[in-house]
């Protein structure tokens, strides 16, 4: 009865889980924005066993990869979503690529055309790209094998 917020719940099946949501809308992607850290749409990925691409330190950032045919470009996207007009402020953090060959890449953010130096894939998925965007602002990262 508690129209703000969804009642979920989830059940082991043959090789996987069910997950059944409550809600009279769309489920928020997070259940917390005081405490941003519990992505539930993360989990449904991870139980249908896709392998996350990249980690954030806020859960505000949501994210996205591409890669060139040739292999030799990866376009990562990186955007504070914002749900009922949450958040309402700057969202600051980094994103880790995790799923990257080895190799040393050239970033290059494409809206600003902001030029980051050279990072190894080591670095981009330790310590990551920092980010600090504002609700429904983008960033997209080219990293170009050298």
């Amino acid at each position: 009865g508690d129209q703000k917020r969804a009642a979920i719940s989830w059940k082991p099946f043959g090789k996987g889980k069910v997950a059944v949501v409550w809600a009279q809308t769309i489920v928020p992607p997070l259940f917390s924005e005081e405490n941003a850290k519990y992505a539930f749409l993360g989990d449904v990925a991870r139980w249908a066993g896709v392998q996350p691409i990249a980690e954030v330190t806020d859960n505000r950032f949501w994210t996205n990869m591409l890669k060139s045919k040739d292999g030799k470009s990866f376009y990562g996207l990186v955007h504070v979503g914002s749900w009922q007009n949450t958040p309402s402020e700057t969202v600051e953090g980094a994103v880790r690529w995790l799923r990257l060959p080895e190799a040393s890449y050239k970033i290059t953010e494409l809206i600003s055309w902001k030029d980051l130096g050279e990072w190894t894939s080591e670095k981009l998925a330790k310590e990551g790209i920092p980010v600090k965007l504002r609700p429904r602002e983008v960033a997209i990262y080219r990293m170009s094998k050298q």
